[in-house]
């Protein structure tokens, strides 16, 4: 393994480690934020799915209001010509 290395190094560098890392101490910090994690997926996934199950109850309400601005606005604008 050393010889394929060799080739790369420059003039005067030298190997100080060859293997792989010890993978436990990250895997136990990423196990620690995993709750969190969960939590803010539950709660985005409820955000996101809430005004899908009720579209009448947003719609109506938000198209209402609309409709009253159009009219008025049609309003004024068809009084000023």
């Amino acid at each position: 393994m050393l010889v394929p290395l060799s080739k790369h190094l420059r003039e005067g560098e030298k190997i100080l480690w060859i293997g792989k890392p010890v993978k436990m101490p990250f895997i136990f910090s990423g196990i620690t934020a995993m709750p969190f994690g969960l939590i803010f997926l539950a709660f985005s996934i409820f955000w996101l799915m809430m005004p899908s199950q009720a579209p009448e109850a947003f719609g109506s309400s938000v198209s209402s209001l609309f409709s009253r601005d159009v009219e008025w606005l049609s309003a004024q604008l068809s009084g000023s010509s």
